[in-house]
């Protein structure tokens, strides 16, 4: 018996918690004040919700849980074929199923009613995403039809027109866990710097890393009817930012650690680029992309330098 807790007062940003009844059904947790709500999901009982708001005093709080209902389908492609290790599951629970040879499909547990815990997903790698709101469980198998991803393609190479063969490409999808950034979902196959990789319908951003050369971002919008479209790559070599650390005196910090930092709206993590400085104090960092950086240094018992560079 699984239960969750997730402050909503800031939904991207909300944190999940999650503990197991003992054996008299009673579940505890330490929480600051707050708008929660709480979910509670067993395997064939009915998912329940409650939201409700927390301050400094005990609360406690009771559901009642009721069986589950089955729904139970085929999931075919456009061609009416059935499909394999499609992964049914319902939105935000651990509730999931994977299709067999024959498409077919059983997931038990849902609320019997009309309610957003009803929300059914449909995902394969190969095939558009599917999902299904409030779902009423029917008496009768369903069939869900999902749609081949678009084909995204297109070749990588340099300002010469040379093939980049040794790229690696990342696709990514906008994130509402990351704040409007971007998940990770996959790598693109590359050869002879032609890459291919299969694109849900939605916003994108392609990720092509290659070096000597700084990583490059594209943004793609794959429509609902689009079944292939290609985006060629080219990447230039980035320039070289260098320059000397010395104290006031004039004498040369040597050893000490800098880099570069640039945040990404397209990626969870900021890029970055460190080095250490010579026996003179110079120091150099090389394939920077155009934009905006924060330069950094730092070292015991002299301090923190930061500069913003363009």
């Amino acid at each position: 018996f699984a239960f969750a807790g997730r402050n909503k007062q800031d939904k991207k940003n909300a944190s999940m918690l999650t503990a197991s009844s003992d054996g008299e059904g009673m579940v505890r947790f330490h929480v600051p004040r707050g708008v929660y709500t709480a979910t509670a999901i067993k395997s064939g009982l009915a998912t329940q919700e409650i939201t409700f708001g927390f301050t400094n005093q005990n609360k406690a709080i009771t559901f009642y849980m009721e069986p589950g209902a089955t729904i139970r389908g085929y999931v075919v492609d456009d061609q009416q074929r059935p499909l394999q290790s499609v992964k049914v599951s319902v939105l935000e629970t651990p509730l999931s199923t994977l299709t067999n040879n024959e498409g077919w499909f059983s997931l038990k547990g849902l609320s019997t009613i009309e309610t957003d815990l009803n929300d059914l997903v449909f995902a394969h790698e190969e095939y558009r995403t599917k999902m299904l709101d409030d779902v009423v469980v029917p008496n009768d198998p369903i069939t869900i039809t999902l749609d081949e991803r678009c084909d995204l393609h297109g070749m990588i190479t340099d300002k010469q027109g040379k093939h980049i063969g040794h790229a690696v490409v990342e696709l990514s999808r906008t994130s509402e866990r990351l704040a409007g950034r971007y998940d990770l979902i996959k790598q693109a196959r590359i050869e002879d710097g032609e890459y291919s990789i299969r694109a849900d319908t939605g916003e994108h951003v392609l990720r092509i890393s290659a070096l000597p050369y700084p990583p490059h971002f594209k943004a793609v919008v794959i429509g609902e009817g689009d079944k292939s479209k290609e985006y060629d790559i080219q990447l230039t070599e980035g320039s070289r930012l260098y320059g000397g650390l010395h104290l006031s005196n004039g004498e040369a910090l040597s050893g000490m650690r800098l880099g570069v930092r640039q945040d990404s709206r397209y990626w969870d993590h900021p890029f970055s680029q460190f080095t250490l400085t010579d026996a003179e104090g110079d120091w150099s960092l090389e394939n920077l992309g155009d934009g905006s950086y924060t330069l950094y240094a730092a070292s015991p018992g002299v301090g923190e330098v930061w500069r913003d560079i363009i």
